[in-house]
């Protein structure tokens, strides 16, 4: 999958370089700062920052905000199985973790009750993202990133439901942004 086209949400992209080659999957360091340096995190609600050739420009907003409650309740969730602390309020040791869905497109339910389009690919939904961490003190960007990612082909029961596949998408997300990035 290419990568993703950006949407202004992470202001400039010129830094950014692709994790693994051919993968949409795309970093921003500081050389300065590691998220290991952190022990708490607070997060900032989840926006959409579509971009300008987005799909999921016509979902209702009633959709992307139970999809947004979602992904942040699986953020939520890994946090709960991580080293870090939720915190509440920016300060020493509190890093914030900023996130824009910049695209969606559901699953072809249809292409979905067949085992073979869903192990081929066919009509499993996928999402795009931005996401920073920055100094909660001092506001100075540590890492972001942006991805864009389909739903697992091997989760072939998550393509029954309309949003299956993306919630699968926002589930890998929660911990790639919890568990992951701090070793990137």
């Amino acid at each position: 999958m290419k990568p993703a086209p950006t949407s202004g949400f992470l202001g400039d992209y010129s830094n950014f370089k692709p994790v693994e080659q051919g993968k949409p999957l795309s970093l921003e360091k500081n050389p300065n700062k590691t998220l290991k340096s952190y022990s708490k995190i607070m997060i900032d609600p989840l926006q959409v920052n579509f971009h300008a050739e987005a799909k999921g420009k016509n979902i209702p907003l009633k959709t992307l905000d139970n999809l947004l409650d979602y992904f942040h309740g699986a953020l939520l969730k890994e946090v709960k199985d991580s080293p870090w602390i939720l915190a509440e309020q920016p300060g020493d040791d509190v890093v914030t973790l900023r996130i824009a869905v910049t695209d969606i497109a559901p699953n072809m339910q249809i292409l979905n009750l067949a085992v073979t389009s869903t192990a081929s690919g066919l009509g499993t939904g996928w999402a795009a993202m931005e996401a920073e961490f920055v100094d909660s003190s001092t506001g100075e960007r540590v890492l972001a990133l942006t991805d864009r990612r389909k739903g697992n082909r091997a989760v072939y029961f998550r393509g029954w439901s309309r949003w299956g596949h993306t919630k699968n998408v926002f589930n890998q997300w929660a911990a790639l942004l919890i568990k992951e990035a701090p070793d990137l």
